[in-house]
């Protein structure tokens, strides 16, 4: 699916992704698929980056830095899932601000030892990459005033599952609990979730799972 056909909605964000398009011209005429694709010795690389930010993406008094790192790799490698590959490895950039002992605004650490937050965040990236068989493959840090985490993945697929192959009669494939992470976000607004029995649901479910191989496999079928 080329950039310059790809069927937008409107808003802000859609309009600022045409006029993204519009600029790159022909160094763009492939973008707007989950991953981009390429093909490399006779297979097919699958690349996908996605960012989180804190304040926009997480809070860091709602998840534990160690589930932050966690849920910033499950949505990139959502990705890869979408697109039917099977997870290779993962890059992370990450920002952590310099004093983040002294947190502004009342948010507050979750202790994990004498582990710093990078030390932290990264020990979240290592268990989602490791949950779906992928390594992590190297990364960049940088002092930021605020957490950062810029995952990119890497995967391969056998049979690249593009959202222009979509046709009417298709199966319409969705993992995970649906609602789950938007019951659980309106909880931890309205107070709830954060103590007592249900907070490490409530945290677990916004964090999200990765997509994983097992998935891919039903998407590679011939006919899915």
């Amino acid at each position: 699916m080329r950039g310059r056909s790809l069927r937008l909605g409107r808003g802000g964000e859609f309009d600022r992704l045409r006029a993204i398009f519009a600029a790159l011209g022909a160094a763009g005429r492939d973008l707007g698929d989950d991953c981009a694709l390429l093909s490399v010795g006779g297979r097919t690389l699958a690349i996908s980056i996605d960012l989180s930010l804190e304040g926009v993406h997480f809070r860091t008094d709602w998840l534990a830095l160690r589930e932050i790192g966690w849920r910033a790799t499950a949505a990139a490698l959502s990705d890869l899932a979408a697109e039917g590959a099977t997870p290779l490895g993962v890059l992370v950039s990450l920002g952590v601000p310099g004093n983040p002992k002294g947190l502004p605004d009342g948010r507050r650490e979750r202790p994990a030892g004498n582990a710093s937050p990078a030390v932290q965040i990264m020990a979240g990236v290592g268990a989602a990459a490791r949950s779906v068989g992928a390594s992590v493959l190297g990364g960049d840090l940088v002092r930021s005033p605020r957490y950062l985490v810029d995952v990119c993945v890497l995967g391969v697929a056998q049979r690249p599952v593009r959202r222009s192959g979509a046709r009417p009669g298709d199966g319409l494939w969705v993992t995970g609990r649906l609602g789950g992470a938007g019951l659980a976000l309106a909880a931890l607004r309205a107070g709830r979730g954060r103590r007592g029995a249900g907070a490490a649901d409530c945290r677990g479910t916004l964090a999200g799972a990765p997509g994983s191989a097992r998935h891919d496999r039903h998407l590679r079928r011939p006919g899915g």
